[in-house]
């Protein structure tokens, strides 16, 4: 689902906020766009290690979740930087989880 107009500027606002360069820190010429997507980073935690009568058996990497992020596109070079919304503030503010869940629903 696109963006609406109040929350790509509810975005642009957080961006200059925290002070997000405007042009790109990789080449330093282009400006970043926004795409109509998240990106959800899964999340992986250390397996177990479990003593068993034939030693020691370590069971692999579990997911533990996932980071939503905000997607920012270099025009210029492709440069793609992630920012995650709950640390950024956004994802309650704009309430995507309530959209994530409409979404899941079609």
């Amino acid at each position: 689902m696109p963006f609406t107009a109040d929350e790509r500027k509810k975005i642009s606002e957080m961006l200059r906020e925290k002070g997000v360069p405007e042009k790109c820190p990789l080449c330093g010429q282009g400006e970043f766009r926004l795409p109509d997507s998240i990106a959800f980073i899964h999340v992986f935690e250390p397996g177990k290690v479990m003593e068993t009568l034939g030693g020691q058996v370590e069971f692999g990497w579990f997911p533990a979740g996932s980071m939503p992020c905000l997607i920012l596109i270099c025009n210029n070079c492709g440069n793609t930087l992630l920012l995650n919304l709950k640390v950024a503030g956004l994802w309650d503010e704009l309430r995507l989880e309530e959209v994530r869940e409409r979404e899941a629903v079609k």
